[in-house]
């Protein structure tokens, strides 16, 4: 309840970035969809042993979004808000990559991190302490299915549902699937739909993924 309190304050000040206890408060609320549409911006990543809570306030500012960071939980663990960081990309990443390698610089094996979004606002803490709930997304996939394939190619179209599941679940958070022993992620088929049931993060990083396949497709056609 403290983080929560801190950061109702903030944005009360809103004006400009600030930090206190952990949160980052942007000048203005933002919903849940907004924030997921701004961590798809681009940002040109550069930090060398960057305190964890300052590399976290650069993207929230770059993102414009509000980030709240329990530092209690994570202090733990051993992860403290000077925990250094250094990232360096040759080229702009999405904000939502940055912070995804941002949480895998700080934390080890035994105390994984993870954020949520909750009402416009991007909490960090331990993944056994945020608490996670695994949401289902609906995908139309028929274009990535059929690509190459003739529509009535019934065998064509299972190997490439196939080949699909195979890319997500080895790409995006590859330990929380089931089909890979997890406890978490899974993914069906109804025709050229595709069913993710997969936490928030991972949803993202999904349709970042099947957008990047899209592309890569329409720029093969000719």
């Amino acid at each position: 309840m403290k983080c929560v309190q801190s950061f109702l304050i903030m944005v009360s000040l809103a004006g400009g970035l600030m930090a206190l206890n952990g949160c980052t408060a942007a000048p203005a609320m933002a919903t849940s969809t907004g924030v997921r549409r701004r961590l798809a911006q681009p940002v040109l990543v550069n930090f060398k042993k960057t305190p964890f809570r300052q590399a976290i306030a650069t993207l929230a500012k770059d993102a414009g979004v509000n980030i709240c960071i329990q530092t209690d939980a994570l202090a733990n663990r051993g992860i403290l808000p000077s925990t250094p960081v250094t990232m360096h990309f040759l080229q702009p990443v999405s904000i939502k990559v940055a912070l995804d390698d941002v949480l895998k610089t700080v934390e080890s094996p035994q105390s994984p991190l993870a954020w949520s979004l909750r009402k416009g606002v991007i909490l960090i803490s331990s993944r056994n302490s945020i608490g996670v709930r695994p949401v289902a997304y609906v995908y139309p996939v028929g274009s990535l299915i059929k690509a190459g394939h003739g529509a009535g190619n019934a065998k064509a179209r299972r190997a490439a549902m196939k080949n699909l599941v195979e890319l997500i679940e080895n790409t995006v958070d590859r330990n929380s699937w089931i089909d890979n022993g997890g406890t978490v992620g899974s993914l069906r088929f109804f025709h050229t739909t595709m069913v993710v049931t997969a936490t928030p993060r991972d949803q993202v990083a999904i349709a970042h993924l099947l957008a990047k396949l899209a592309h890569q497709g329409n720029s093969h056609k000719p």
